[in-house]
């Protein structure tokens, strides 16, 4: 595979016209957010955003969170209309996957005691998301002592790097455990977390490379379900730390210590 070109995010941006293999009326955009430089929109088959979602709901599974379960997002999309926002309404319904989404515009300390009535009378049974607003959230519970009367069984951070004494404070008030996992917008293969609180490169997602071949560095990523737009050592400007710890989970996949710049 070292024989093959890097691949930069600029380079796929100006070429994208020849790089994607799909007529756009039968694709799927994704949109990266922005945590490593300017956003870039890709394109997916159906049938990669397919294997892409069923792999994250075996993840999910694995901790305990079933497929429609109650489940509360915060998902960092500015999804409420004016109308609702002078009502106190930060949220949306989701219907067919028992989802609600909260707005992460709107979290501000006047509002948060809305939206910790609302998660009372939703009794989220899961929690994903920003994991920035989710600690806001729970730092605000901690801080005036607020009751809850709901206990999701996990809480799934997304897009942000996970930071101990926040997560810790997120375990204490919600009563569950955290389990981070990382695969970018663009598809880059995953990284997941295990029972035992380990993270893992998951090698039958994809091929992972350090830039100088050592064990911490910035990443190269080649995704095997991204035939809409291939990703062939790209380069994604995260970097990654790998662990010589053997796990004593099980998982066959190469520990992760930490994961950079998200």
């Amino acid at each position: 595979i070292k024989k093959l070109p890097i691949i930069t995010k600029e380079m796929l941006r100006e070429n994208m016209k020849d790089v994607r293999t799909i007529d756009l009326h039968h694709a799927i955009e994704g949109h990266t957010g922005g945590t490593t430089g300017k956003s870039l929109i890709v394109y997916f088959t159906k049938e990669d955003l397919q294997k892409r979602m069923a792999y994250l709901d075996n993840f999910r599974e694995m901790h305990g969170a079933k497929h429609r379960m109650r489940r509360a997002t915060f998902s960092g999309k500015n999804i409420i209309p004016s109308k609702d926002e002078n009502k106190n309404i930060f949220w949306r319904d989701n219907i067919f996957l028992k989802q609600r989404l909260y707005s992460t515009f709107h979290l501000s300390e006047r509002n948060l005691k809305y939206y910790i009535e609302n998660l009372n009378n939703f009794k989220p049974q899961i929690i994903d998301g920003f994991f920035s607003s989710v600690y806001e959230l729970a730092k605000y519970i901690n801080d005036n002592s607020i009751k809850l009367n709901f206990k999701p069984i996990v809480f799934f951070p997304t897009s942000e790097t996970v930071i101990k004494y926040q997560k810790d404070i997120i375990k204490e008030v919600f009563k569950c455990q955290v389990r981070d996992q990382y695969a970018s917008s663009e598809g880059a293969p995953f990284i997941t977390e295990c029972k035992k609180g380990r993270l893992h490169y998951n090698m039958d997602t994809g091929v992972i490379e350090t830039i100088d071949n050592n064990i911490e560095g910035e990443i190269l990523v080649t995704r095997f379900a991204t035939h809409g737009t291939p990703l062939i050592r790209y380069r994604i400007g995260y970097v990654r730390k790998v662990s010589n710890e053997k796990g004593d989970c099980g998982s066959a996949h190469p520990v992760v210590e930490r994961i950079n710049g998200r």
